[in-house]
């Protein structure tokens, strides 16, 4: 009777041992699949953090760029001034 309980629980056993070797397999499978992504994922946050930099660095030039144009175009305005006032002149004389 006991020889006979053995062998059901030993047939009970193999199917689950096999089911357990599976799911380690696939556990194992998907650790490595994380470590890809966490590895990609940490790439990925450098590359945004650079463009980062890159974007609040055009930022700045752009400023740079625009307060320029601005102090160009006030003294192009005063040279135009300046010629339109010295044409006055010479035809009032």
């Amino acid at each position: 009777m006991l020889d006979h309980k053995i062998k059901e629980l030993k047939k009970d056993i193999g199917p689950r041992e096999r089911e357990i070797n599976e799911m380690k397999v696939k556990t194992n499978q998907m650790d490595k699949k994380l470590k890809e992504y966490n590895s990609d994922n940490s790439g990925l946050a450098e590359f945004v953090s650079e463009l980062f930099k890159n974007e609040e660095s055009l930022k700045s030039d752009i400023a740079k760029q625009r307060s320029r144009i601005s102090y160009q175009n006030v003294k192009i305005k005063q040279f135009k001034d300046a010629v339109y006032q010295a044409v006055q002149f010479i035809q009032n004389e």
